[in-house]
This record gives structure tokens, C-alpha cells and sequence, in this order.
């Protein structure tokens, strides 16, 4: 498993998105978008952490992949 986030398209609507504390999200596939964030932790399969320097992005989040961010934006879709 790869975590390949690409750039955030920016057609998405952050309109009904509070900002955000810090928010743990467990990969099932689906689709998570992120926006000046001032952190991003990658959790691969029950490993130790990595942080990431993609802090505005998004990612088809797979199963094994746990996403921890701090600050900005984020919506699941």
C-alpha cells in the first residue's frame, strides 16, 4: 500500500466544512480531501507514524491507511 495524494481539485465545495482541531480517519476506500492543514500523519498498517509535508491534497484513502490530520479542512466524499 502507497499513500499518493494528489493535488486538491479545486472544485470542491469547503462552504459546510468547520475547521478543523484534529481528526483521525481510517482508510475504507472512500475518497478524503484536505486543505491548509498544519499537520498530516500517514499510519501504514499498524506502523509507527510519518509525517507528510502534502498539507493541502486528496486521496482515495485505502484499507490499512489512517490518516491523522491537525488544523484546516477536511472532508470526507
Amino acid at each position: 500500500m502507497d499513500f499518493d495524494p494528489k493535488d486538491l481539485d479545486s472544485k470542491i465545495d469547503w462552504a459546510a466544512v468547520s475547521t478543523n482541531k484534529v481528526k483521525w480517519v481510517k482508510g475504507k476506500d472512500q475518497w478524503i480531501y484536505w486543505k491548509e492543514c498544519s499537520g498530516l500523519t500517514v499510519y501504514e498498517s499498524n506502523s509507527e507514524g510519518k509525517v507528510h509535508d502534502k498539507l493541502t491534497g486528496q486521496v482515495k484513502l485505502q484499507p490499512g491507511i489512517d490518516l491523522y490530520f491537525v488544523g484546516g479542512k477536511v472532508k470526507e466524499g
